[in-house]
């Protein structure tokens, strides 16, 4: 099993005034590097590490959440406040709630995926 299977996420650090690498399903590693690319590189070397030992004491390796099957439903708790005002939103656009929040999720995903882009050309 090699690194590229498992989720990583680059992101800079103020502080550390370097980019931190992080990989999701291995919460307690984190690797540096001068650039996205260097980090990026770093906490992969790390992983292959993490499997490896982890390997060697028997133990299971976490599973990529990639290959995680989901069903499409997840509750969420919101403020009654924001509850309305979606609501007023869905009818006034004529669609349903579960429609609108959908769209606005989609929506967030997308100007999320096109900073992140931006941030990293």
């Amino acid at each position: 099993m090699h690194s590229e299977i498992y989720s990583y996420r680059v992101r800079w650090s103020v502080e550390d005034e370097a980019y931190i690498a992080t990989a999701v399903e291995w919460p307690d590693l984190a690797a540096h590097g001068d650039t996205p690319e260097e980090a990026l590189r770093e906490i992969r070397s790390a992983v292959e590490g993490a499997i490896e030992f982890t390997l060697e004491d028997g133990e299971k390796l976490p599973p990529p959440l990639a290959d995680k099957k989901y069903s499409g439903k997840f509750v969420i708790r919101v403020s009654e406040d924001l509850h309305r005002d979606l609501a007023i939103l869905a009818a006034a656009e004529g669609v349903s709630l579960n429609h609108m929040v959908t769209e606005l999720l989609a929506g967030g995903r997308a100007t999320h995926r096109v900073s992140k882009e931006l941030v990293s050309a």
